[in-house]
């Protein structure tokens, strides 16, 4: 192999990994991003039942 070559297939691969590492990258913000939708879903139904139980109460 020569030179030129070389830095082909090395620039190839460079691109391939770049790519795995934004695909990874989205994946991950897409997981954080479920985990706040969850956790405001879960904030959101324990203050409704705080406000029936205090609306009840009253």
């Amino acid at each position: 192999m020569d030179g030129t070559s070389i830095l082909g297939d090395t620039n190839d691969y460079m691109k391939e990994l770049l790519d795995k590492i934004n695909k990874l990258r989205k994946e991950n913000e897409m997981q954080d991003e479920s985990k706040n939708i969850k956790f405001m879903g879960n904030t959101f139904t324990s203050n409704v039942r705080t406000i029936c139980y205090y609306s009840y109460r009253s």
